[in-house]
């Protein structure tokens, strides 16, 4: 078993900067992440988290928690861990 662990920085939901990329997502996966980010829902309009998302793609299981909250900025950061 192994851990990693990313540091992401979100605006208004979707990624703006990232000292550990999320090199594990597809292109479209990354836009999926940053929609729910945003909307709190996929494409389709499920409602769903993106920890939820994360580990429906079978790449691990994850977990995140925030570092920073919204200060009126709309900028919050994370860390998201990963388990593979």
């Amino acid at each position: 078993m192994k851990t990693e662990t990313y540091h992401i920085q979100t605006c208004m939901g979707e990624i703006t900067s990232f000292r550990d990329q999320l090199d594990f997502l597809s292109e479209a996966e990354l836009k999926e992440f940053n929609l729910i980010g945003y909307s709190g829902g996929i494409a389709t309009g499920e409602s769903i988290s993106q920890v939820e998302y994360l580990n429906t793609l079978n790449k691990g299981h994850f977990a995140r928690r925030q570092t920073k909250f919204d200060d009126g900025t709309f900028v919050e950061e994370f860390v998201i861990f990963r388990v593979i």
